[in-house]
């Protein structure tokens, strides 16, 4: 989330004033603009270590890189393979926790990102695995009701508010041929973290 609104300070100036035109979300417009884009980017690819790398490499020295740039790439390639690293992101971390024995059945969405469908998309295309997409999708909110919930007697535990609370409204389904689309940009995605960085820990992973 981060990383797009620093895109949207920093690039998007055209963008919010079409969108305070509309009445929408500037996000709607650069959703707009990346659903344009094939998947991959057509060769862009980005390491969205702008902040560091807190797993699975915990390296706070990482930064971020975007490669792959020519002069047909516009705005919404840059959008889309910010949305693709960070999906990258999320499946390198799950298949790091993989080999520690934590197993991950299900993946549930929720915050900002979820209001994009793109993203969700491209989520569950890069990890090849269903997203489920909650009728409330601000999480935290949704928790802090069920704990009060609770406390106020209504249900007996976090268990039972959750089965009453909590809805699914829709689950996305991966697209097989994104998915193999993916394979080839998740590889480049960790070989990319390599060569940027040459610490030990990173040359073990």
């Amino acid at each position: 989330g981060s990383l797009l609104d620093w895109y949207r300070r920093n690039f998007a100036g055209a963008e919010e004033s079409e969108a305070k035109r509309l009445g929408i979300s500037v996000f709607e417009i650069l959703d707009a603009k990346a659903s344009q884009v094939d998947a991959g980017c057509e060769g862009v690819l980005i390491r969205e270590d702008w902040q560091g790398n807190r797993s699975p490499f915990k390296n706070p020295s990482a930064r971020g890189a975007i490669t792959g740039l020519s002069l047909s790439h516009g705005p919404g390639h840059l959008i889309r393979a910010l949305y693709e690293a960070t999906a990258c992101g999320t499946r390198q971390i799950l298949e790091d926790a993989s080999g520690y024995g934590l197993d991950v059945r299900r993946i549930i969405v929720g915050g900002g990102g979820a209001r994009s469908a793109l993203w969700l998309q491209i989520h569950a295309d890069v990890l090849g695995r269903p997203i489920s997409l909650p009728a409330e999708t601000e999480s935290c909110a949704l928790g802090s009701a069920m704990t009060a919930a609770v406390a106020a007697g209504i249900y007996p535990d976090l268990s039972a508010a959750g089965r009453a609370m909590v809805r699914i409204d829709r689950v996305i389904e991966p697209s097989p041929e994104h998915t193999q689309t993916y394979q080839g940009v998740y590889d480049r995605y960790r070989d990319l973290y390599h060569r940027l960085n040459y610490d030990e820990e990173s040359r073990r992973l």
